[in-house]
């Protein structure tokens, strides 16, 4: 309850270094506040390149005219994952989507809505959970992400037992918000929980679901990869996918209409498995 209440509030330039700083919280979080952006790890180049070459070659093949876009956000570092391949979905999709099969229970997620009402992942038992990690301003791949969903939504149906739960990534905007842009900006207000909460309870949620996230105190940027998983009815991981888009010179990210309508697709097949 006091997290709650101490949340309503954004924290401040200095409540934020000294919570990144505390020993109570991981030392990489601290590193934040002081490095520039990273260089790209040659290891993410090969497997970004082995990504696009099973999207190029499988692509024409198996899906007749099907579009394909530069894939670059850096891979979860939590839980082992397999080859990019799902039965329901296909290799071409799947790899597209680089969805991986997961395994194991899903980390704890308890946290509040954009109502200021308690939320946990365990009270969704019975019901498929789709996980994703925005700003809460939607100033990263908020809106490609928002796009998908929505039309996977679509797909699937307003009936399904579906529920998709939006994590803030914002340490900036931490306060319980009725209408943040992360659901306004997107549309999916009526058919998306946003969940926040004090960044005590937000480092270890962001950590275990393998979010990184870098604040450049230069220019004010929050940066993160991006993760999107797919929680069964059990409560256990059943998948997981990168979502990806281009950025323009404004910072604005964009994916073209055909990708967006086949990554929506791919999360719609995804649901609907884990819905038999």
């Amino acid at each position: 309850m006091s997290s709650q209440s101490s949340n309503r509030q954004p924290l401040s330039e200095q409540q934020r270094r000294e919570a990144f700083a505390s020993p109570r919280t991981p030392i990489d979080r601290a590193a934040v506040l002081r490095e520039g952006p990273p260089p790209t790890p040659t290891k993410f180049l090969a497997f970004a390149a082995a990504i696009l070459a099973v999207v190029v070659l499988s692509g024409v093949l198996v899906e007749t005219l099907a579009g394909n876009s530069p894939s670059t956000p850096p891979t979860p570092t939590t839980h082992t994952t397999t080859r990019a391949t799902s039965p329901t979905v296909g290799r071409t999709l799947a790899a597209l989507m680089t969805l991986t099969p997961r395994h194991g229970a899903a980390p704890t997620l308890t946290l509040t809505d954009q109502y200021g009402r308690p939320w946990s992942l365990g009270a969704q038992r019975g019901r498929v959970v789709v996980v994703g990690f925005v700003d809460q301003s939607c100033n990263d791949l908020c809106p490609v992400i928002g796009a998908e969903l929505r039309r996977a939504r679509q797909l699937v149906g307003a009936s399904a037992r579906l529920t998709v739960a939006l994590v803030n990534t914002d340490p900036h905007h931490l306060g319980v918000e009725p209408n943040p842009p992360a659901l306004t900006r997107t549309g999916t207000g009526g058919s998306s929980v946003f969940l926040t909460g004090a960044l005590a309870r937000m480092d270890p949620i962001w950590r275990a679901y393998g979010v990184s996230i870098r604040y450049y105190p230069q220019n004010g940027r929050l940066v993160h990869n991006n993760v999107l998983y797919f929680i069964g009815p059990t409560g256990r991981e059943a998948a997981l996918a990168v979502p990806f888009g281009d950025e323009n010179a404004s910072g604005a990210y964009h994916l073209g209409a055909r990708d967006i309508a086949r990554f929506a697709r791919g999360i719609a097949l995804e649901v609907d498995s884990l819905l038999r």
